[in-house]
């Protein structure tokens, strides 16, 4: 029993001892544990120390904050005053630095570094960020940065290093950014206002990349998207197009012109290239070529197809050709006439020249001076017909004369001609000779003046 007694004790003391030695090594890793996760703290408290310019501890329970870090331009030194490590309630320091230097979103800047805000921003997540503008500090900085970052956790309690870092070039170039931004999106929408334009014009377009001899549909109506879908090889596409929508006569200089093989070369010089074809629907269509994108080498890679319908746009060219082709018919009758006009208006024109010299002969016999006179009465009453008949523009224009149809003796209308003509024949050492015999109806209803226009 005693034996027993013993080694029982030896038991028990042996049972204490591993005991003893287990929350020794338990200790023991709980101390490695925390070491390590000082190494952790010391490492990120240098990597905030070399990334912002001011850095502070907070103890989130006593609401007290140390600076670790603190540039000597910052705008809280200036206030403060301050030295490493030394201690200052947080939040008060916070509302007074705030109300000092902050000049954008200062109650949200209040709000985000309170004890209660950081507790609820770094209850789920280990840091949170916030951006503000203050008045230039020394260093000429206004733009910056502060981070709360959860350092380690006991019991529920958070340890929390504040971290800023001014962040002016980072803003100035995200102003930049935001310049091309708003630029390419004004391009953007200028090119969809251009497309939509177009879209308004063009019932069919199409972009096609002649590398890969692919289309793909930007819009299109019913009958033309119900032969080629949204996209497909082009050449074979535009050939079913051709067969499908052009009329047989057009049908081989569209086949032509649809050949992507030689389009480059055709687009070389030209930025665009046409054809006018009519449809199978009876309208005349449009279709061109626009080029869009070179390569490298400067090779044509990709294009745009678009058509549209030009009915109206041709029957237009064919009213202006017809207007035109009478116009020029009007002109030529003008011309014709002006000549004709310069031809006769030359025979009275001589017949008064010539009776003038001879009265001036014949001032001493009444008779043959009154018989001269008479004449040039008529050369000029025949010539003013003509003068009246030149004014009369409208008459040449509509390709009509007026006719003056009176009552008229034709003996006495010819032998007037006859003697109107005279004068001017004489001066070319002609003679004429007029019969006048066997007329059975003398008075006739005739425009004088186009009988003699005739016959002169």
């Amino acid at each position: 029993i005693d034996m027993l007694k013993l080694i029982g004790g030896y038991l028990g003391a042996a049972k204490q001892n591993f005991i003893t030695s287990g929350k020794l090594q338990h200790k023991k890793q709980e101390i490695k544990e925390n070491e390590k996760q000082l190494e952790e703290d010391k490492l990120m408290l240098e990597i905030l120390c070399q990334e912002y310019t001011s850095v502070y501890s907070l103890n989130v329970e006593t609401g007290k904050f140390r600076p670790l870090k603190l540039s000597v331009v910052a705008n809280f030194h200036q206030m403060k005053r301050v030295r490493i490590n030394e201690v200052f309630d947080f939040e008060p320091n916070m509302i007074a630095y705030a109300d000092a230097y902050v000049v954008s979103d200062k109650e949200a800047f209040k709000k985000f570094f309170s004890v209660k805000e950081i507790r609820k921003n770094l209850k789920n997540k280990a840091r949170a960020t916030f951006r503000y503008q203050t008045t230039p500090n020394a260093g000429g900085y206004q733009y910056f940065e502060g981070q709360v970052v959860r350092i380690k956790e006991n019991t529920g309690h958070f340890t929390v290093m504040l971290a800023f870092h001014y962040i002016d070039d980072i803003i100035q170039q995200e102003k930049e950014d935001q310049k091309k931004l708003q630029k390419a999106l004004a391009e953007v929408q200028l090119s969809n206002e251009i497309v939509s334009a177009i879209s308004r014009i063009y019932y069919s377009i199409f972009r096609i990349d002649l590398t890969k001899d692919w289309y793909d549909e930007v819009r299109s109506d019913n009958n033309v998207h119900r032969l080629t879908g949204n996209s497909g090889k082009a050449s074979e596409k535009l050939k079913e197009l051709c067969r499908q929508l052009v009329v047989p006569q057009h049908q081989q200089d569209v086949m032509h012109f649809f050949d992507l093989s030689t389009l480059a070369a055709r687009l070389s010089k030209e930025n665009t290239v046409s054809l006018e074809y009519k449809a199978t629907d009876g309208n005349w269509h449009q279709a061109r070529f626009i080029a869009k994108k070179w390569d490298v080498a400067g090779h044509l890679t990709n294009v745009l197809y678009v058509t549209r319908i030009i009915s109206e746009t041709k029957r237009r060219e064919e009213r202006l050709i017809s207007l035109a082709e009478e116009a020029n018919r009007a002109n030529e009758a003008k011309t014709d006439f002006l000549s004709r006009m310069a031809h006769d208006i030359r025979t009275p024109m001589n017949a008064i020249r010539g009776f003038t010299s001879i009265a001036k002969t014949q001032l001493q016999e009444p008779v043959k001076m009154k018989d001269s006179l008479h004449k040039i009465e008529l050369a000029g009453t025949y010539l003013q017909q003509i003068v009246n008949d030149i004014l009369d523009l409208t008459s040449i224009e509509r390709g009509k004369f007026h006719l003056d149809v009176q009552e008229t003796s034709l003996k006495k209308l010819l032998e007037n001609y006859q003697e109107g003509m005279l004068q001017s024949i004489s001066t070319k050492k002609l003679d004429i000779h007029c019969q006048i015999h066997s007329i059975c109806h003398d008075q006739l209803l005739l425009d004088g003046l186009h009988l003699k226009q005739i016959y002169t």
